[in-house]
């Protein structure tokens, strides 16, 4: 499996895995929409993506963090705003791809809050 966090600094790369994958999401799974939607609630967008052979996994997400010294480099994380959260093309992947995810953010996240795309 191939991990990849995209963010404003690399955001076009995950562009190329949308055409590459040529996926058709909503635009709440886009860049654009993400930043946007970011800066609204005063943190920064990440999307997660994981990778293993011709399925693929896609979480994008927003990261607040805290004002506390304590939690310094913890942070809560939502889904943006409209019919966001995970993604996959499979859905077995898409068991096996949140694990791995939760694995991932137990590490910086204190909260998280996901709006399902029905």
């Amino acid at each position: 499996m191939i991990q990849y966090i995209f963010n404003k600094y690399n955001a076009e790369n995950y562009c190329d895995i949308l055409k590459d994958f040529n996926l058709g999401l909503d635009i709440y799974y886009y860049p654009s929409y993400l930043s946007f939607d970011a800066k609204i609630q005063g943190g920064e967008f990440e999307i997660f993506v994981l990778i293993e052979n011709e399925f693929i996994f896609i979480y994008p997400y927003i990261k607040i963090g805290f004002n506390i010294s304590e939690l310094k480099n913890k942070f809560d994380i939502i889904s943006p705003y409209g019919y966001c959260g995970p993604y996959s093309n499979n859905p077995l992947f898409f068991k096996r791809a949140e694990l791995f995810f939760i694995k991932y953010a137990s590490v910086f996240c204190v909260t998280e809050f996901i709006r399902y795309h029905y």
